[in-house]
């Protein structure tokens, strides 16, 4: 049996010397996650074309989001969201549409659960 030692890496270990900060890598991590959250929604909203209830307004709000930032910023894209993103989603799903839709599918969750 061969005496091993079990190595635990941490995240300093994935860096390298040229690479930026591990603040910054945090960053685009995080702005990652928003970025992937935004392809989401535009693919929902690419998958709806034809649909009666078509989102498909939302199938480039990614792209716009990543035109407009430029860089890859966390702040910089929340505050994007925040001006611009919640607009699109207002103009696709006004906020009565989502509530109906949401109580639609918590009656058939909770259906569906009695049987």
């Amino acid at each position: 049996m061969l005496d091993l030692e079990i190595y635990e890496p941490t995240p300093s270990d994935f860096r390298y010397s040229a690479a930026g900060s591990l603040a910054r890598q945090v960053d685009l991590a995080e702005w990652s996650l928003l970025m992937l959250r935004l392809t989401f929604i535009s693919d929902i909203g690419v998958h709806s074309r034809g649909s009666s209830e078509s989102v498909e307004s939302l199938k480039e709000i990614a792209e716009q989001a990543a035109f407009d930032t430029e860089i890859p910023n966390k702040r910089k894209l929340i505050a994007w969201i925040k001006k611009k993103g919640n607009l699109y989603l207002e103009d696709a799903m006004p906020e009565s549409r989502y509530r109906a839709i949401t109580a639609r599918l918590k009656d058939s969750s909770e259906t569906q659960q009695e049987f």
